[in-house]
């Protein structure tokens, strides 16, 4: 009896021994394994870049102004003189002589309407400025376009009427008149007109003339 005691005594601790290896061994295989180790994503080197082309600001070819046409003798300047009342008269200033800063000529006055049709040639005085800044009777050339909005460089002309030569008696064409003009780089030749030597203000009318080719 002692001896199968014995018996199943070790039988037990053998099984029992056995359990424990095998759950040892079962064990150890559901261990969790570490994570495996991960390599951090390669980098690119940054990629030179070249800085932006610099614009070159386009070049500007400086532009020569024009001079005025030289005023002498022998001209010929076309265009029209705008009335006090409105209507458009066909002009020519004629340069008969020029003698340093003076000059002599005529103005030819051609118009017509319902009561005139006219054709008039005066003789004429006159006188050129370079620097019109420093001429008298500021206060005249002050009032002409050009100086009043600062284009006071160029040469500049006065002239009087002073006698009627050819032409209808009834033309109402008067001498002893004020002519202020201006002969800009464009060749344009404009005048204001006052009608004595003592007019403060022009005549409402304008003189517009080109140089005749």
């Amino acid at each position: 009896m002692i001896n199968r005691n014995r018996i199943f005594i070790t039988l037990a601790i053998g099984l029992i021994a056995l359990s424990l290896v095998l759950t040892a061994c079962g064990g150890g295989q559901s261990a969790a394994q570490p994570p495996a180790a991960t390599q951090p994503p390669a980098t690119q080197p940054p990629v030179a870049t070249q800085p932006p082309a610099t614009q070159e600001p386009p070049t500007v070819q400086p532009t020569s102004a024009q001079p005025a046409p030289e005023f002498k003798a022998g001209q010929q300047w076309n265009g029209t003189f705008l009335e006090p009342w409105g209507a458009r008269t066909n002009m020519n200033l004629l340069v008969d002589k020029v003698d340093g800063a003076t000059f002599k000529g005529k103005m030819n006055w051609i118009f017509s309407d319902a009561t005139h049709k006219c054709t008039a040639l005066l003789l004429l005085n006159g006188e050129t400025f370079q620097n019109v800044t420093t001429a008298t009777e500021q206060e005249r050339w002050s009032q002409h376009p050009d100086f009043a909005n600062g284009a006071t460089t160029g040469l500049w002309i006065r002239w009087t009427q002073t006698q009627q030569t050819v032409g209808n008696s009834n033309c109402g064409v008067n001498v002893g008149d004020w002519w202020y003009a201006h002969i800009g780089n464009d060749g344009t030749l404009l005048g204001i007109r006052f009608m004595n030597s003592t007019d403060a203000k022009p005549a409402n009318g304008d003189l517009n003339l080109t140089l005749g080719k």
